[in-house]
């Protein structure tokens, strides 16, 4: 344990006086390994503070190690708050990767349903053995499918008629199309959040390295454009960038 200072202004009357507004010391004890720690950065201060479970530290490392794309802790965070704050039973997300946010939705709505689609098969088998502490409890249900595919919301594994929190993370230049063919399936008054909609700060800039980027940049200024319509629409400037839309209604 270790004590922390809390600092608050106060006016002295002791002999010390004319100094006003010094420092007053309130003292409260809390958990922590070392408090003279020093942290690289402002984000390895916050993830110890705020530590992921172990089975999502092991997920980071082999994604670090074979350097497969995974969303960042700051996003993690912010798809936890979100998702604590809207409470939704059922979860629809595109893009497992290898299960680091599914897990996260997993690890921070306990009762949810979550339902992950991954379409590259080397991924989908890697998320199939990191997720089994969710997938044996079946809180998980992990496909590989393809939603471009006719057959999609045929699936007997995708039976629900609607999900209250929709998690999109796949191909960037598809997030317009994907929009259109998810938003009946979102309920009314649910969310659908898409990941890594500014690319590094090209959509912004047009500033992207070769020309193989463009067409995924220029899509995704459209896709911008489109969703900006919605004044439902809201954007969380956290790393790439988080687009967060909330369909109006109530479920009946």
């Amino acid at each position: 344990t270790f004590t922390f200072l809390t600092l608050k202004h106060t006016t002295l009357t002791s002999l010390q006086a004319p100094m006003k507004n010094t420092l007053k010391i309130e003292r409260y004890t809390v958990m922590t390994d070392a408090i003279e720690q020093a942290y690289p950065n402002q984000s390895a201060y916050l993830e110890a503070l705020f530590p992921e479970c172990q089975q999502i530290q092991q997920m980071r490392a082999y994604a670090q190690d074979h350097h497969i794309p995974v969303i960042t802790p700051e996003i993690a965070s912010a798809l936890r708050l979100i998702a604590q704050l809207t409470q939704p039973k059922k979860i629809l997300e595109l893009g497992t990767a290898i299960g680091v946010s599914t897990a996260t939705f997993a690890e921070a709505l306990p009762n949810a349903l979550i339902v992950s689609v991954e379409l590259n098969e080397q991924r989908f088998q890697l998320a199939n053995q990191f997720l089994q502490p969710w997938l044996l409890k079946e809180r998980v249900v992990l496909l590989q499918e393809d939603i471009r595919s006719a057959n999609f919301w045929t699936h007997p594994k995708l039976t629900e008629a609607s999900y209250d929190l929709i998690f999109v993370d796949a191909a960037k230049g598809q997030y317009l199309s994907l929009l259109e063919k998810l938003w009946a399936r979102l309920s009314a008054g649910g969310v659908m959040i898409f990941d890594d909609v500014l690319q590094h700060g090209w959509v912004a800039t047009l500033d992207y390295p070769n020309h193989r980027q463009k067409t995924a940049v220029m899509r995704l200024r459209q896709f911008m454009r489109h969703v900006t319509q919605n004044k439902n629409a809201h954007i969380l400037p956290i790393d790439d960038g988080l687009l967060v839309l909330v369909k109006e209604g109530k479920e009946s």
